[in-house]
């Protein structure tokens, strides 16, 4: 990729994490879910060849980008900016929502650490967007 087409990919990032962040703050979940897919709808395997590739690139820039922004967004904005890049390169994805206790405290029993939220998203199988979903029980999925 150039150098001028990554700085592209960035800004492209950049506005739909913006985007994304406002829908997930200011928008009811029924609205923002539209923009994460078809719920209870697993994605087909990627027919594009270099689909993994491309995947972990946006997934990359999505997540670098994310770390610069001011607003900070968080995983669930992070998965809805990926997946819409990733539908514009003609890639399908499933966006996954879960929840997992906290390890802190570490005093408390397993059952009574807080729990909280988490979103991945996944092309073909692979995590792009959301890191270690391994202990994250999930409640819903768009594709």
């Amino acid at each position: 990729m150039t150098r001028i087409g990554h700085r592209m990919m960035q800004v492209e990032a950049a506005l739909l994490l913006v985007a994304a962040h406002v829908a997930v703050h200011a928008l009811p979940f029924r609205i923002t879910a539209r923009a994460m897919g078809r719920q209870y709808r697993e994605a087909p395997p990627a027919s594009h060849p270099d689909a993994s590739a491309i995947a972990q690139r946006v997934g990359q820039t999505v997540e670098q980008v994310a770390l610069r922004l001011p607003m900070a967004p968080q995983c669930l904005a992070q998965t809805i900016a990926a997946r819409q890049m990733l539908r514009r390169r003609g890639i399908d994805c499933t966006i996954y929502l879960g929840l997992r206790r906290m390890g802190a405290p570490v005093d408390l029993p397993v059952s009574q650490r807080p729990i909280a939220a988490h979103a991945w998203l996944n092309v073909s199988g692979v995590t792009v967007i959301g890191g270690d979903s391994s202990n994250c029980s999930t409640v819903n999925w768009f594709g």
